[in-house]
């Protein structure tokens, strides 16, 4: 898994005041930079939630197996969070497929 990189924690952003036509190139450097460095930590999160919910629901299929009371309750908790991080993945895959507003959808 990459390290963190802490060169982009604490990447200033100006505000548009601060911005003029000398330095917009520097501003969507800096900001192509720190979105990079945003989308280069996600990645291994996101795979790390997706072996996260494949164990959880081994355990759960393992539990349930037992057919007893209690390994009901622990395969039902186990679904459970396999199935929030199924959720938690799913906005991120929404949210990730967004289009700005501003944006358009049809060519004119």
């Amino acid at each position: 898994m990459p390290e963190f990189d802490p060169q982009y924690q604490h990447t200033k952003v100006p505000s548009p005041s601060e911005v003029n036509p000398t330095s917009s190139e520097k501003l969507v450097e800096t900001l192509l930079a720190a979105n990079e460095a945003c989308v280069s930590r996600t990645k291994p999160l996101v795979a790390m939630l997706g072996r996260c919910r494949q164990q959880f629901t081994l355990y759960g299929e393992s539990h349930k197996a037992k057919d007893t009371e209690e390994g009901n309750q622990k395969a039902a908790t186990n679904f459970g969070l396999a199935a929030d991080i199924d959720q938690v993945l799913k906005t991120f895959r929404e949210r990730k497929d967004e289009k700005p507003e501003n944006e358009s959808t049809s060519e004119g």
